[in-house]
């Protein structure tokens, strides 16, 4: 028997409370920031793929797994498959318009078995189309985070462990505005500048399949910014680990944060 995923548990959590918003955003964020493997019809050439599709009743889907073990026990052996993160199939899927596939997940071979109809990859699209920008309103004072939840939390926390090398420090904080109005930000110490996009966009995810009741910002400040010390008073601090000085890694290309344009459906 194989052992629960992080995408089993999601579901898992979904399935047992159907009317649990939250928990039913939960696993869309998982099932955007994971690792899948989707099943081809051939070996990939270039940035092309060319996916088996599979008709479901009068609608057609693109059959994805979260592990290697798990496609291979649906194709009875091996097959040719893309590995990306849940994010790039779904934009994937969308760039062109309504998509016109739905994603079949790890169908017959895991807890997590799943048809999503091409609305709902519609709906995921839409989902990660939404900006979070970063504060620009003048602050008044920093605070603690304010009206987080704690599954919240760690969903920022596994996002930031894999954002090796791209900043030092980031401090999870309330905010009181100078025009009255109340929220929560992330901020970001020490960031490489050619990675500011691709936290925005990770931390992004997070936010957007979180069911929070208030305004959420990003924001980056130099390691000597005078900030930090209020940060370091009133935040939650994240330490980011750090590259290994005899690696080459390219800012930007951990798991879920690859910027690059992904492949084209064929």
């Amino acid at each position: 028997m194989q052992d629960m995923t992080p995408l089993d548990q999601a579901h898992d959590e979904m399935a047992q409370d159907t009317d649990n918003d939250s928990a039913r955003l939960r696993f869309y964020q998982r099932l955007v920031e994971v690792e899948l493997f989707v099943l081809l019809e051939s070996e990939p050439e270039g940035p092309t793929i060319n996916p088996q599709v599979f008709p479901v009743e009068d609608s057609a889907y693109m059959l994805v797994f979260d592990s290697e073990a798990r496609l291979a026990e649906f194709a009875q052996g091996t097959a040719p498959f893309a590995a990306m993160s849940g994010r790039k199939i779904v934009e994937m899927l969308g760039a062109d318009g309504p998509a016109q596939l739905g994603l079949g997940v790890n169908l017959t071979v895991a807890p997590s078995s799943i048809l999503i109809p091409a609305n709902g990859v519609d709906w995921l699209t839409g989902m990660l189309d939404q900006d979070l920008v970063e504060t620009v309103q003048m602050v008044q004072n920093f605070q603690a985070p304010r009206d987080l939840a704690a599954d919240f939390i760690a969903a920022i926390d596994r996002k930031l462990a894999t954002a090796t090398g791209l900043a030092k420090q980031a401090y999870l904080l309330g905010l009181q505005f100078q025009d009255g109005t109340a929220g929560n930000m992330l901020a970001f110490v020490g960031a490489i500048p050619e990675a500011e996009g691709a936290l925005q966009q990770a931390i992004g995810d997070v936010v957007r399949f979180a069911d929070l009741a208030g305004r959420f910002d990003v924001g980056f400040f130099a390691l000597d910014a005078p900030e930090i010390a209020s940060f370091e008073r009133v935040g939650l601090r994240f330490d980011l680990p750090q590259m290994d000085a005899r690696r080459e890694d390219v800012p930007g290309k951990g798991p879920g944060m690859d910027p690059d344009v992904p492949p084209i459906l064929r």
